[in-house]
């Protein structure tokens, strides 16, 4: 296995540990522990640790090492208003954008998002997901504010675990994506807007509930 690969096999494995609350704040992560729990050395362990030290769940200081801030309440809340806010505009925006057909075209990604749903296929749903609302952004010719928004979904894609805490969450937030799509082609814009940003909300609440 390529040392990328060992760097990404090692932070899938901690980010998970910390998604289901195995390490609790404060403790402190041993690099050689982790090392022999993943079989590798211990470079790409510290690797995946500077990562994650860099999207806030865990804090690195000298002479302590590594310890755990882990999946905050607070921090979710930030996630969902930070994403809220630039989603919900670029949503907005894209009413002027979207034709008829391309529509119709989301209408089908969110048709085969249902049929993921009723099959409980977590995977298949995340992908679709991100496909369902790119295919949004992409008609507004705004390359800065999508390739801020991608970023922002790679770097915290662990919160679509949200649809395996509460599996509910994905034919609701189908029915969601079709009110959206009624909002746009009526050219609501300020409710477009609203609408989209109280999407991205709702998942806190299952985030919340979880959490405590």
């Amino acid at each position: 296995m390529s040392r990328k690969g060992k760097v990404e096999d090692v932070y899938n494995y901690l980010l998970t540990k910390l998604i289901n609350r195995e390490y609790l704040p404060n403790s402190r992560l041993l690099i050689s522990r982790i090392a022999e729990e993943c079989g590798v050395s211990e470079t790409p362990v510290r690797e995946a640790l500077q990562q994650l030290e860099q999207e806030g769940f865990i804090r690195i200081t000298p002479n302590r090492g590594a310890t755990v801030v882990g999946v905050t309440e607070e921090k979710i809340k930030e996630i969902s208003e930070i994403r809220g806010i630039l989603e919900g505009y670029l949503t907005r925006v894209s009413v002027d954008y979207l034709s008829p057909n391309d529509l119709r075209k989301l209408r089908e990604i969110n048709e085969q998002m249902r049929q993921a749903a009723e099959r409980n296929d977590h995977e298949q749903y995340v992908t679709l997901n991100r496909r369902f609302h790119h295919s949004i952004y992409e008609h507004t010719e705004r390359e800065e504010w999508i390739r801020l928004i991608d970023q922002l979904w790679s770097k915290w894609q662990y919160t679509a675990n949200v649809f395996m805490i509460s599996p509910t969450r994905m034919m609701e937030s189908v029915q969601e994506h079709e009110e959206l799509l009624q909002l746009i082609t009526d050219r609501k814009y300020d409710e477009v807007e609203a609408y989209a940003r109280m999407h991205k909300h709702n998942a806190l609440g299952i985030w919340s509930s979880y959490l405590q």
